[in-house]
């Protein structure tokens, strides 16, 4: 059985910032479903679910919960993908300031320290 969510294509998400909201709602909603299927008393309107009622809901309960873990695997790889542009100077930048401290310490002139630090600073606001 093909839920209605199953059928909807993937969207990535506008921002990061969206994409982690979407991966922690759609933990939450997880959690919540994990916790309903592991009670074996499942009632509807104060009524006990027959075996085969209930089997069904644990079905559709169980695809619901692995659609969503799909979704969180697709979102943790956007945010992967996307977030270490963001977070991460380049490499050159970290060589670069590590290359100045060493510099400082042994004393370098003071006009190529001003310079390296100004193409830090203009590296940083990019």
């Amino acid at each position: 059985m093909e839920h209605e969510e199953e059928k909807l294509p993937w969207t990535p998400p506008s921002s990061v910032e969206e994409a982690i909201k979407m991966r922690d709602q759609l933990g939450l909603d997880v959690q919540v479903i994990q916790d309903q299927l592991s009670h074996k008393d499942r009632t509807v309107d104060y009524r006990r679910m027959t075996p085969e009622e209930y089997w069904q809901w644990h079905h559709r309960a169980a695809a619901a919960r692995q659609s969503k873990i799909r979704k969180i695997k697709k979102l943790k790889d956007y945010i992967r993908e996307n977030q270490s542009t963001h977070k991460r100077p380049p490499r050159s930048t970290i060589m670069t300031r590590a290359l100045l401290a060493i510099l400082k310490r042994l004393g370098g002139e003071d006009e190529l320290v001003a310079e390296i630090e100004e193409w830090l600073k203009e590296a940083q606001e990019e």
